[in-house]
């Protein structure tokens, strides 16, 4: 059976597989809630606000000029700051 067929014939509409798997659905969001539940308590919460700048992309996009900036900002406003 083509892939795209089983998309339409399943996903997209309800269908007998549909709805046979929505409890295992349903149970897997409530174990997913839990688990992100756990962790956010056993998270590390730091004694100081914390910025993140950076994604995916190595180099070039800018994230050196862009933190010495904010940290400028934020020195000349009073707060102490840590690169």
């Amino acid at each position: 059976m083509d892939f795209n067929k089983i998309i339409q014939n399943h996903l997209l509409k309800r269908s007998p597989l549909s709805d046979a798997l929505y409890p295992a659905g349903l149970f897997y969001g409530f174990i997913q809630k839990q688990l992100r539940t756990y962790d956010q308590k056993r998270a590390y919460q730091p004694p100081c606000k914390i910025i993140s700048i950076g994604n995916i992309v190595s180099g070039g996009s800018g994230k050196t000029p862009l933190t010495i900036a904010l940290a400028n900002l934020l020195i000349n406003s009073g707060l102490k700051v840590a690169i």
